[in-house]
């Protein structure tokens, strides 16, 4: 079995969960890691692997098959452009890059180079998740009339929290859309197999000036009070309230918040078709509610007695054992590198020209928010 050596960028919270994901597989090495941070306190995570700040030296002296950028997304596209340059692999947090046109610039480079590529919309592997598609392409759910739901935090709840991604110089136009919409609308679009045609949109920024922590703080990082702060204006968006078309007639809403009290990672949708409905929440990720007319609604768990042959892949431990975020990670990590520069159908991970589908739509709800009009995709 190939070894293969990756290295990281950005040792974050997102950074951790990948190596924390790819310690599982057995045929990846943590050859390097990279952050301009001090590293000290995270020397559990490290290990052996050499550590450098500047990750054009990381490329300079190892030699590496992969790397996984898990930076503001402001840096994804330098990073990736002189990782593909070098003929290596590129596993990239979303949003894909800061702008449509970086990532339409990186899809060419790698499809060009045939250079394995993979965005990490780590909700498509879980295993509900995947026998929902099955069954929905099996045509259970019938044709699509309606999808709705939403992604709801309340990381952002308070006047006094902050995070990086609240200033469009490291996040792009969007802030909410392009941080929770883009797996909601990725899964979306993956489970109906409809691509969305038009978007109507409206964003609110509750807090156009927030207190930022001296110092900074990391992503769900708990709040402190009595510390020092200072005032920073904000120019993205809290909340994005979005409806829009598919394919073939199906119409949809959906919010997205990192304002809404009490809802920690709660993505939900409900797809209504013509023959029943699937509903999943990222809350309880093992269960799947599926609903017919003059029958009781059905609870599908993940089960293998019940699930289909080529979705088993998915479900790392036995019924009744609960798999979640660090899991489904971890699958798509392990068909991702699997299928290292093969060609396969049986991929469902989401690669570079699903990175600029997403950055596609961000770009079409943030024209429809401006201009307060419905916008064609």
């Amino acid at each position: 079995m190939k070894k293969f050596r990756v290295g990281i960028v950005g040792m974050g919270f997102i950074g951790i969960a990948h190596i924390d994901a790819l310690r599982r597989l057995g045929n990846v090495e943590i050859a390097a890691v990279c952050d301009a941070a001090d590293l000290s306190a995270k020397q559990n995570w490290i290990q052996d692997a050499a550590v450098y700040k500047d990750y054009h030296e990381m490329f300079a002296k190892e030699k590496l098959d992969a790397v996984h950028i898990c930076t503001p997304n402001r840096l994804h596209f330098p990073v990736a452009m002189e990782a593909l340059n070098r003929e290596i692999a590129v596993v990239c947090e979303k949003p894909f890059t800061w702008s449509l046109e970086e990532a339409e610039q990186l899809s060419e480079i790698a499809e060009k180079k045939n250079i394995p590529n993979f965005i990490n919309y780590c909700n498509r592997f879980y295993p509900v998740v995947r026998e929902m598609r099955s069954r929905i392409k099996k045509g259970e759910l019938g044709d699509l009339i309606l999808a709705e739901g939403g992604y709801r935090q309340d990381c952002l709840f308070k006047k006094t929290d902050f995070t990086w991604r609240m200033l469009s110089e490291n996040s792009g136009k969007t802030r909410v859309v392009a941080d929770l919409g883009s797996h909601w609308f990725d899964l979306v679009e993956h489970l109906s197999n409809k691509k969305i045609t038009a978007v109507l949109a409206q964003f609110k920024t509750q807090y156009p000036v927030r207190m930022q922590r001296q110092g900074g703080c990391e992503t769900f990082q708990k709040s402190v009070d009595n510390v020092e702060l200072k005032p920073i204006s904000v120019d993205t968006e809290d909340i994005a309230n979005v409806l829009f078309c598919m394919e073939d007639g199906a119409v949809g809403n959906a919010m997205f918040s990192q304002m809404c009290a009490g809802r920690k990672n709660e993505l939900w949708m409900n797809l209504d078709g013509t023959q029943a409905s699937f509903g999943w929440n990222l809350e309880k990720p093992e269960e799947c509610t599926i609903g017919r007319r003059g029958e009781m609604t059905s609870l599908l768990r993940k089960d293998a007695e019940i699930m289909e042959e080529e979705n088993l892949c998915f479900a790392g431990y036995p019924a009744g054992h609960t798999e979640g975020f660090a899991d489904a990670i971890s699958h798509g990590f392990r068909q991702f590198y699997g299928y290292f520069g093969m060609e396969d159908e049986g991929r469902v991970y989401a690669d570079f020209r699903a990175g600029c589908r997403s950055m596609l739509l961000a770009e079409k709800i943030y024209e429809s928010a401006c201009k307060e009009q419905w916008i064609s995709l």
